[in-house]
């Protein structure tokens, strides 16, 4: 809670976490220790979660800030949760044990019901591939390789693959948001009559968020590792701002996720913001791009001018009030420039000319997310 006080990059914030470790390694949560066969229970389960939203909460913040994690998974032998809802585990007897033998191999409830403990699952398999990335991207001495690289990325791609249904938000689905018209625009739905509740096609979205995050470390670390640019990064950085749009472009709907809007819009929209601005600074394609066709000049122009109204909805006294503010005077600096720019394909000193005079502007203190480093290029 403290977060949505004084940002979740806070000094204060970061010792309040600290602190929740600290307390939850000394009572032993970490370091689970069975028997004999596990049988799960309201205390083991919740002692789980309690382990499984902490440790998310580690990576994500590593994610965000770019400093070191406070846990370490060699020592963690905790896994994460069952796929259980709270009225089977409050229940427990028999409801409880009926519940657990319709889980599948993998743990995940074959009911397709969508429970708290379901997004702690969900967020613990992605933040154990994360915890690999932030390892070669902040760790000294990594011998990591292009194929360490790409073998986590399969890895990320398939701990999506198995992911419930009741998991995934696909927005081609004609069951999940239809849209009433004849073009269908994946990211662009009608939630004023949803055919599921509203808050749970928000998990959805912030899980197929959290997926894309990983994905976008990992193709600029295939970039960072020699790999030629093949557009990923922009496709996922797209697809990154266009999802997080939606929460503040139908926020009526999504009321119960306003308290996160700001670090919803920092975590995911700004860092695809700064490869979207490159973009338009420095083309990489003409037209429609060759891999995703709802990817032009225009819809990124159209995107980010949504980004800067949603930075500029964001109070100066908000959390990262004042890193709004500049992502949004730079964003909009880049705006001015192409659309004032007749031919910008055939401006080869495009980026130069727009850095110069703006270097130390932005201060973008989350390192790992920082896709504004091309202003201090020069």
């Amino acid at each position: 809670m403290e977060s949505m006080i004084v940002g979740d990059a806070s000094l204060v914030c970061w010792g309040s976490f600290a602190d929740a470790v600290s307390v939850m390694t000394y009572l032993g949560v970490h370091a689970e220790k069975l028997t004999g066969p596990y049988k799960p229970s309201l205390s083991s389960e919740h002692k789980r979660r309690l382990f499984g939203r902490v440790y998310n909460l580690d990576k994500a913040i590593v994610a965000f800030t770019g400093r070191p994690p406070l846990l370490n998974p060699r020592f963690c032998s905790t896994p994460p949760p069952l796929d259980l809802s709270d009225e089977d585990l409050l229940a427990g007897g028999s409801v409880l044990e009926k519940a657990v033998s319709e889980l599948d191999s993998r743990g995940w409830s074959l009911r397709g019901g969508v429970y708290p403990s379901s997004i702690c699952r969900a967020g613990y398999l992605m933040a154990v591939v994360l915890n690999e990335i932030i390892d070669i991207s902040l760790g000294s001495g990594s011998n990591a390789t292009v194929e360490t690289i790409r073998n986590l990325k399969q890895r990320q791609l398939n701990v999506i693959a198995e992911l419930p249904k009741c998991l995934v938000y696909d927005p081609d689905d004609p069951a999940d948001l239809p849209l009433p018209r004849g073009e269908i625009r994946p990211y662009d739905k009608d939630l004023s009559d949803p055919p599921v509740e509203t808050n749970v096609v928000s998990l959805r979205i912030f899980i197929r968020l959290t997926h894309l995050q990983n994905m976008f470390l990992l193709e600029r670390l295939l970039l960072q590792y020699g790999c030629p640019d093949e557009g990923d990064v922009l496709l996922v950085s797209y697809e990154m701002i266009t999802l997080t749009l939606m929460f503040w472009m139908h926020k009526d709907r999504f009321r119960d996720i306003r308290r996160d809007m700001e670090w919803l819009l920092m975590a995911f929209a700004v860092p695809g913001g700064g490869i979207l601005c490159l973009e338009l600074l420095s083309p990489t394609f003409q037209g429609k791009h060759p891999k995703d066709s709802r990817l032009s000049r225009s819809s990124i122009v159209q995107q980010l001018s949504l980004l800067v109204g949603f930075l500029d909805w964001v109070h100066p006294s908000a959390p990262n009030g004042d890193l709004c503010a500049s992502c949004k005077t730079i964003i909009q600096r880049v705006l001015d420039y192409h659309l004032n720019n007749i031919d910008p394909m055939s401006d080869l000193g495009s980026l130069d000319q727009f850095s110069s005079g703006l270097a130390g502007r932005l201060n973008f203190r989350f390192e790992l997310l920082n896709t504004f480093d091309w202003l201090n290029a020069g």
